[in-house]
């Protein structure tokens, strides 16, 4: 069998590049997640880039320069609420729409978007547990036989 990571269907770098400049301004046009960034957060892509590029399966350059960090941690100074962690999903939902990705692959990559950032709440209940992010995929349908 051979396997095909979710940032192989996506089209690898340079269309996760346009996907996360997408992401980004989407996020920053939201009322309630833009309030959160400073005016220009041009300097925050590299950071989301490395995270959903290892996110999608692709080289892990998020774990290898941020060994020590637990995301969790990261955002605690800010308030997530369901409804901020729901508008981040919103958002990449947005912007996996507007990438040539078959529908199984769209959705397996937005199941490991909602993992990620629904463990962020921090204010209120949680809700349930998702899947790990960082987890290889193990017989998906974006896994081809040879």
């Amino acid at each position: 069998m051979i396997s095909k990571t979710l940032f192989s269907w996506l089209g690898g770098e340079a269309k996760l590049d346009m996907l996360i400049d997408d992401f980004m301004q989407r996020v920053k046009a939201d009322p309630d997640l833009g309030p959160l960034y400073p005016e220009d957060i041009s300097h925050l892509k590299p950071y989301y880039k490395r995270f959903a590029m290892e996110l999608l399966g692709g080289p892990q350059r998020w774990s290898e320069q941020h060994r020590e960090v637990n995301l969790e941690d990261l955002h605690a100074h800010l308030d997530i609420t369901q409804a901020r962690a729901d508008a981040m999903v919103r958002c990449a939902s947005a912007a996996l729409a507007n990438v040539s990705l078959p529908g199984f692959a769209r959705e397996a990559a937005l199941q490991r978007v909602r993992g990620a950032v629904y463990r962020m709440i921090n204010v209120g209940s949680a809700g349930g547990v998702l899947p790990p992010f960082n987890q290889p995929d193990t017989a998906q349908p974006w896994q081809e036989s040879p």
